[in-house]
């Protein structure tokens, strides 16, 4: 079971994390898929005040990162999201083109359905 300290933390809904976990996918891709949607739940979350559909900008992600609580005195670690954060945007660009959809409208069904094709090859 999850501690549920870390479900009020996270940006994913227990439904979306139940939905993950019961698409049938492997294990590696159910975590991946977690991590790629919280990554896209962050860019959301991040682009308040962006333009809609559009990635927030480097400086935009910066602060937001810095912001969060649980990452105030871990500065390297921020830098690191940053770079992770930049290639999640190449790969979630790439689909929103397959879905033909901005970026920022992907859905979490959007992720699993990818998933799903790129299993099945």
């Amino acid at each position: 079971m999850f501690d549920q300290s870390i479900l009020d933390k996270s940006l994913l809904s227990i439904e979306e994390i139940d939905r993950i976990d019961s698409s049938g996918l492997s294990l590696v891709l159910r975590h991946r898929i977690r991590l790629l949607a919280h990554c896209l739940s962050c860019f959301k979350a991040m682009s308040s005040s962006t333009p809609a559909g559009d990635f927030p900008s480097n400086q935009e992600r910066l602060n937001w990162l810095i912001d969060q609580p649980s990452l105030s005195n871990d500065r390297e670690f921020v830098f690191v999201l940053l770079e992770q954060l930049a290639g999640v945007e190449r790969y979630l660009k790439g689909l929103a083109i397959e879905c033909n959809s901005s970026p920022l409208d992907l859905t979490l069904e959007d992720l699993i359905n990818e998933a799903l094709r790129a299993s099945n090859l």
